[in-house]
């Protein structure tokens, strides 16, 4: 199979794994791996959600298709400058060195919150890589944690958030899982200088932020990224269950759903739709 032809059909097979509500994330991202701006090569893409919504499959599934993407970007890079140079004579030795060096600097740091074990995003990580039929891509490095691309080079360190301070990564990717348990957005902002300090500076970056909407309007995230309007590098996403294919969480999740959702209209609005909310203390 051709270089492009895998990415293709790893781009139609992620769109097909995906909520039909973050299929707009998928494409975001695809335009933004080869889209330059003048002034903006940041890009931050925000999944506040509820119950079931499925976002945690939606940023993997899109990681693990950029990296088989920039891999691909980086070979056709080569070619063409091989295809250039091939009748120019006493080429530097530099040159010869750039184009032989086929791997890339875009690794992706994946922060947990505490409490949660980097393993159990490992698990995850790996259940999707199954599920797209790239498991045999990566290696698997448990005492790092850590996945390897093998062709490509490119890593996804798995870290708490607590411990990302000791971390100065040449990162591409940032995927902050739970980010609603940070304590404010301004250590939000020093994990996401840390971790693209040394990318170089014309290598688009990608942050990946995802949540369950906390109930309180009052929670900095309401601020920082619920009610934050989408710009040129600031996406956002909204999704539910309600647009999950009813066979992916089964007959038991709707059930639990429904109950609350008789139950309880206000609190089902928030944990299954992912709407803020106050809630009083009740008797």
């Amino acid at each position: 199979m051709k270089p492009n032809e895998k990415s293709k059909g790893l781009y139609k097979s992620v769109l097909k794994n995906v909520n039909p509500s973050y299929k707009g994330l998928v494409k975001q991202l695809d335009k933004g791996l080869t889209t330059k701006h003048l002034y903006f090569n940041s890009f931050e893409f925000v999944l506040p959600h509820g119950r079931g919504a499925c976002a945690t499959s939606a940023i993997i599934f899109s990681i693990l298709y950029a990296l088989e993407k920039d891999w691909e970007l980086r070979q056709s890079a080569i070619e063409k400058e091989k295809e250039l140079y091939k009748n120019i004579k006493n080429i530097p030795k530099w040159h010869t060195a750039k184009t032989q060096d086929r791997k890339i600097v875009g690794h992706v740091a994946v922060l947990s919150p505490q409490g949660y074990s980097p393993r159990e995003m490992m698990q995850q990580f790996a259940w999707c890589m199954e599920k797209l039929g790239v498991e045999g891509s990566y290696t698997t490095t448990l005492s790092q944690h850590r996945f390897e691309h093998r062709e490509s080079g490119a890593r996804i360190c798995f870290l708490q958030a607590d411990k990302f301070d000791g971390w100065d990564g040449k990162f591409k990717y940032l995927y902050c899982y739970g980010a609603d348990s940070l304590v404010g957005y301004g250590r939000y902002l020093g994990i996401v200088d840390k971790a693209f300090t040394y990318t170089k500076p014309e290598t688009n970056t990608f942050s990946f932020v995802e949540y369950n909407v906390p109930s309180s309007v009052r929670h900095w995230t309401y601020h920082s990224f619920t009610s934050r309007h989408n710009g040129v590098c600031f996406k956002k996403f909204i999704g539910s269950y309600l647009t999950v294919p009813k066979d992916w969480l089964g007959d038991a999740f709707f059930i639990h759903a429904n109950k609350l959702k008789s139950e309880d209209r206000l609190l089902y609005s928030n944990e299954y739709l992912g709407k803020p909310i106050r809630i009083f203390e009740r008797n």
